[in-house]
């Protein structure tokens, strides 16, 4: 199995010189990567792996109420699991943009909401 393109064909065209020089040993070493990451992607158990820890953050987030600065503890504790949490959704985008390429990942309706919501998390747990 092999992963679909990285970049878009207009790229491919305009960098022509560029795509070809790097298609030596350096481009067989990423694709090598690209496959073990789309190999991970595509195992049932990878997606319901991310598909119980979507469940279970779904749950952390009800706990979340206008009394949580009179519980420092438990929001400490909802501070440490959103963080891993968030940690572990940005990583099953990195594996995705390298195992599905950038092309397909922002060319499918279901990663383009993950990448919303991945973002919308990042931002809300660590603030710029």
């Amino acid at each position: 199995m092999l992963p679909p393109r990285c970049l878009p064909e207009c790229l491919m065209h305009h960098h022509f010189r560029l795509c070809n020089s790097v298609r030596r040993a350096p481009l067989i070493r990423w694709t090598i990567f690209r496959t073990l990451c789309l190999r991970i992607i595509s195992n049932n158990m990878f997606e319901w792996t991310i598909l119980i820890l979507i469940l279970a953050s779904s749950i952390t987030l009800t706990f979340e109420d206008v009394y949580l600065e009179e519980k420092p503890k438990l929001k400490l504790t909802l501070f440490i699991l959103n963080s891993v949490f968030t940690s572990i959704f940005v990583m099953e985008m990195l594996l995705k943009w390298c195992g599905l390429g950038l092309v397909k990942y922002f060319t499918t309706f279901w990663t383009l909401l993950d990448i919303f919501i991945v973002t919308v998390r990042t931002l809300k747990e660590f603030p710029i």
